[in-house]
């Protein structure tokens, strides 16, 4: 019976080293398989050798056939297996001592064998008669041999080499689609990060009830101010744009953006009671192109934030520009020194970024510059026209001071 190894084992189940019945050493029997085919080869060589050399000659004995031909057989592995290593693993010197020694040593047993041994026991010889004859033709016999397994040698060591090539490259096309896969995996991870981001920031807010309740300060102010009732109702906009997620490609037209923008600068406009300076202007068929909801918008919030809007001489500047299937959007301000229109995060430009790249990938270009007096920001889409949405004239939108 076959012991069991239970060192092989763990607590988890099969230990790293274990190794199923019939798998102790693939190595070994992989050698094993060659050495099959070497014998293999060398039986039907020699096959044809003994029939070659009986056609030729009638004296043609077995026994001496088959010891000259083991001896060149050794000659051969003697060159495969000992010298050629060498000799490529640059122990040049090394491999030509042996080479010559191997040679003295197969013309002293040819020779013995030749001469001494076979002679004795009644077989003749047949090959080379005399000694003159002896040396110029084993040392063809020598040469040739090393030659083989010098080619022998190459020829296996270059298949090696091309499978190894040929792996390498396998591997590193199996690591470049993991790679891919990875990163793809990564990008569908922000993008439903985005979306959890966003989905959350809309549940804090419930719709209904917020729309109910402005509505309801709308009637009641309306009768006592019309200008706090149209803030209101701006309001009211502005809330319902922000919950907005678009259509169903999560995008909405630029016109609405537009709006939408008219509506938060007029809110500001009340809130500081027309003192602040902004210079918009919008040109282009703003009614053709659609564009991911809340981008301009949270450019120019970031402006208002950060922005100086009370100076006269530098008012915030806002452009934008639908031409040749592309939107451009620039905002220019002066830095406001003092405390800030609240806490700065970056989360907000870092989530405008991060939805461009994953939208529109190379065809947009968000850049900002500041020297520490004025900051700008520039933003670049391509995006494809899908057709007029309403029977406005694309003329130039102001909102001036």
């Amino acid at each position: 019976m076959r012991a069991i190894n239970f060192k092989k084992y763990s607590s988890s189940g099969f230990h790293a080293n274990a190794t199923m019945p019939g798998d102790e050493n693939p190595a070994g029997t992989k050698k094993v398989v060659i050495w099959k085919k070497h014998i293999i080869f060398w039986i039907c060589y020699l096959g044809f050798l003994w029939i070659f050399a009986i056609t030729k000659s009638s004296e043609a004995d077995f026994t001496t056939f088959i010891i000259t031909n083991c001896l060149l057989i050794s000659v051969f592995y003697y060159n495969y297996l000992l010298i050629q290593p060498l000799f490529f693993n640059k122990k040049v010197l090394v491999s030509i001592l042996l080479f010559f020694t191997g040679m003295f040593v197969y013309f002293g047993l040819r020779y013995w064998i030749t001469y001494f041994i076979l002679p004795y026991f009644g077989k003749p010889i047949y090959d080379f008669k005399t000694p003159n004859e002896f040396f110029p033709n084993h040392t063809y016999f020598y040469l040739t041999y090393s030659i083989y397994a010098l080619l022998f040698w190459y020829a296996q060591k270059s298949i090696k080499s091309e499978r190894e090539l040929r792996l390498s490259e396998i591997q590193k096309l199996q690591l470049q689609n993991r790679n891919l896969q990875l990163q793809n995996e990564n990008l569908n991870l922000q993008n439903e990060k985005i979306k959890l981001e966003y989905n959350f920031l809309k549940a804090q807010i419930n719709p209904h009830f917020l729309y109910n309740t402005l509505n309801f300060f709308y009637s009641k102010t309306l009768m006592h101010s019309e200008e706090a009732a149209d803030g209101i109702a701006k309001l009211t906009d502005i809330m319902r744009y922000a919950l907005q997620t678009g259509g169903a490609d999560g995008k909405v037209f630029l016109e609405q953006e537009v709006e939408h923008i008219h509506n938060y600068i007029a809110l500001q406009r009340m809130r500081f009671n027309n003192t602040i300076c902004i210079d918009f202007t919008a040109t282009g068929n703003i009614h053709s192109y659609r564009i991911l909801p809340h981008i301009l918008i949270t450019l120019l919030e970031n402006a208002f934030k950060h922005g100086d809007t009370l100076d006269t001489q530098h008012p915030v500047t806002v452009r934008l520009q639908a031409v040749e299937n592309c939107i451009y959007f620039s905002i220019y301000n002066k830095i406001r020194i003092g405390p800030k229109d609240g806490p700065s995060t970056g989360v907000g430009l870092s989530n405008i970024s991060d939805r461009l790249q994953m939208e529109y990938g190379n065809k947009q270009s968000l850049q900002y510059n500041s020297d520490g007096s004025f900051f700008s920001v520039q933003l670049s889409i391509q995006s494809n026209g899908t057709g007029v949405s309403t029977t406005k004239a694309a003329t130039p939108i102001d909102a001036t001071n």
